[in-house]
This record gives structure tokens, sequence and C-alpha cells, in this order.
């Protein structure tokens, strides 16, 4: 839990706290009501006290829950920019170019992968051994 959310938490318990000893103050030495009334003015006095305070702490946790989704979406956001233009690099670089020419030669078992790049004229060997033998029927 964040600290605003437990600062609105306690927040809460102190106001509800307070509300409850300050009517169990005034009316502790009076006998528990019998009257349906008398119930219905307790309820009003706890709901008309703590419901707009607890209502406006409602209010700050929306608004902080808020913000704190949007910011997620942005973060979010910005990652996946980030990962798409990641693979868009690495399209770009398996993409086949005009100016290069890629062909395969094979040597004994060994197959060579040769990369030529026509304008800088640099080939580029790549290696690639295999170990499985091939049988031959007679």
């Amino acid at each position: 839990m964040k600290s605003l959310e437990k600062k609105i938490l306690i927040a809460a318990l102190l106001i509800t706290t307070l509300v409850t000893f300050s009517w169990a103050i005034r009316f502790f030495s009076f006998p528990v009501s019998a009257a349906t009334s008398d119930w219905a003015a307790l309820g009003e006095y706890f709901g008309g006290i703590l419901g707009p305070f607890l209502s406006f702490l409602l209010v700050l946790l929306v608004i902080t829950e808020a913000v704190e989704s949007r910011n997620n979406f942005l973060a979010t956001k910005q990652l996946q920019v980030q990962s798409q233009e990641q693979v868009n690099r690495q399209i770009e670089l398996l993409t086949p170019r005009p100016e290069i020419v890629y062909y395969p030669i094979v040597i004994g078992t060994t197959l060579y992968a040769v990369v030529e790049n026509i304008g800088n004229a640099t080939a580029y060997n790549l290696r690639i051994e295999s170990h499985l033998s091939a049988k031959v029927n007679e």
C-alpha cells in the first residue's frame, strides 16, 4: 500500500473513531432505546457526519488511482515503442539488400554461407558443420 493510501485510510479511521467517541461521551449514560426512531436518529447522525468525510477520501483515492493508471499506461506505451523499434531494427538487419550477395558453398561435409558486400568487396564466411552422416542405399 502506498503512503498516500495509508494516510487516507488512517484519516478515515481517525474520523470514524472521533465521531464514535463524541457520540459515546454524550450518550453513554443513557439507556439503550427500544424505539426505532432513536436508532434512525443514530443512523442519521453517523451517516450525516461520516458520509461527506468518507466520500471526500474516496474521491481522493479515485483520483490517485487514475493518475497512477495513466502513468502506468504511459510507461507501457513507451516500452511498446522501444520494443517496436528493436523489432524494426532486427527486420532491417535481416532484410536482404541488393548490394549484398548471399550464397552457400559445400566443401566436403561442411556448408559455408558466404556473404559478399559488393560495394566494399568484403566477404564473410560462416562455417556450419554437420555431424550427421548420410547412408547410401545399394
